[in-house]
C-alpha cells in the first residue's frame, strides 16, 4: 500500500488531481480555482471573488453534511475522500463525497477538526466573516431538516428493518454482541449530535 497523498487547492497539488472523465485544457478548471483562492486569501472580496469559480452553495452544504456526520477523513479535517465536479452549466466547481469509513465518530485527533480545519478552502472560509456566517447557517438550517425528521426514529425503522439480515449473513459478518453494541452505540451518537452542532455552531 502506498502512502496516501491528501490533495487541496495549491499550486503544487493541482498535477495530482486525477481527472475521472471529462474533456478540455489539462487542469486548467483547477488552476483557475486556485489562482483565486490563494490570490484572494485574507481580502475582504475573498467571499465574493471566489464564488466566481466555486459553487459556494455546494461546498457549504458539502461541509456542513460532513460536519454533522462527524466525518473525521473528510475535506475539511483531513483534506481526504472528496471529489470536485465543474459545472457546465455555471462553470463553477461543486464538491461531492466519496468514502464514509470515519463518519459516525466522535473527532479523534486523525484529522485537523471542524472548528479549524486543515482544508484550505474551508480555512479560508472560516477566517472570512461573510463565508462563516453561510456555513453557520447551512449548518443549523441542516439540523433543523433532520430534527423534524427525527433522525432516532428513522434509524430505529431502518434497524428493526435490516437487523434480521445482519444476524442471518452466513459469512458471520455481524456478531450479535458487537452487532447491538454498534446499533446502540451509533444510536446514541445521533441522538447527542443535535444538541452538539448547536453547541459549536450557533453564533
Amino acid at each position: 500500500m502506498g502512502n496516501p497523498v491528501f490533495l487541496d487547492f495549491e499550486r503544487e497539488s493541482i498535477r495530482l488531481f486525477p481527472r475521472i472523465e471529462g474533456e478540455g485544457a489539462q487542469r486548467d478548471d483547477l488552476r483557475g480555482v486556485v489562482d483565486a483562492i490563494t490570490g484572494n486569501a485574507g481580502r475582504p472580496t475573498f467571499y465574493e471573488t471566489v464564488g466566481e469559480v466555486i459553487d459556494w452553495e455546494t461546498f457549504h452544504g458539502y461541509a456542513a453534511a460532513e460536519i454533522w456526520l462527524g466525518h473525521a477523513l473528510g475535506y475539511l479535517s483531513n483534506r481526504d475522500n472528496y471529489r470536485v465536479y465543474f459545472d457546465p452549466a455555471d462553470e463553477k466547481m461543486d464538491f461531492a463525497p466519496w468514502g464514509l469509513e470515519k463518519a459516525f465518530e466522535i473527532e479523534d485527533g486523525i484529522g485537523c477538526g471542524f472548528e479549524t480545519p486543515c482544508g484550505l478552502l474551508a480555512e479560508l472560509c472560516w477566517a472570512d466573516e461573510d463565508c462563516l456566517a453561510a456555513q453557520r447557517a447551512t449548518i443549523l438550517a441542516l439540523d433543523d431538516t433532520l430534527r423534524e425528521l427525527n433522525i432516532v426514529n428513522h434509524f430505529d425503522s431502518l434497524s428493526a428493518s435490516s437487523i434480521g439480515a445482519a444476524r442471518a449473513d452466513p459469512l458471520g459478518e455481524c456478531p450479535r454482541t458487537p452487532l447491538n453494541a454498534a446499533r446502540l452505540n451509533l444510536r446514541d451518537w445521533l441522538g447527542a449530535r443535535s444538541e452538539a452542532i448547536r453547541a459549536q455552531w450557533t453564533p
